[in-house]
């Protein structure tokens, strides 16, 4: 708990005042905060309608697209999207377009991967990035 305090404080050791850690300024303002604690009020609809919304959009993907292979998750979850995997011998524009007939809106997203994006190129890569490919 301590590093991830230090962390969501720029790295800073508050016990001292050293930067020990490279961080971020990840804490609340108190509008947001409060923001936030409002929010409860309405969880229990807000869940119960991206449930509701989760299961249609399985439901559709099962039969429209059958040869989809998704992320194993549990089905009660709250989840901010649905990851799917292709099949090999598929094109995700031409799954894309059935799709958006059929009222599900898709995305491509880190293709390419992350380390073979323009503005990350030149970044450096600790490690293998071959799974990513």
């Amino acid at each position: 708990i301590l590093q991830v305090r230090r962390l969501s404080n720029f790295g800073l050791d508050t016990r001292n005042g050293e930067l020990v850690d490279l961080g971020t300024n990840a804490k609340m303002s108190e509008y947001h905060c409060a923001l936030g604690l409002a929010s409860f009020d309405m969880w229990t609809e807000v869940k119960r309608n991206r449930q509701s919304l989760y299961a249609r959009y399985m439901s559709k993907l099962r039969s429209t697209c059958p040869s989809l292979i998704f992320q194993e998750k549990p089905e009660d979850g709250i989840y901010p999207l649905m990851a799917v995997l292709l099949p090999e011998d598929r094109n995700s524009t031409d799954v894309g377009k059935l799709l958006a007939v059929e009222g599900i809106e898709t995305r491509r997203w880190y293709t390419p991967a992350l380390h073979q994006q323009p503005a990350l190129r030149a970044a450096a890569v600790v490690g293998s990035a071959e799974v990513a490919t």
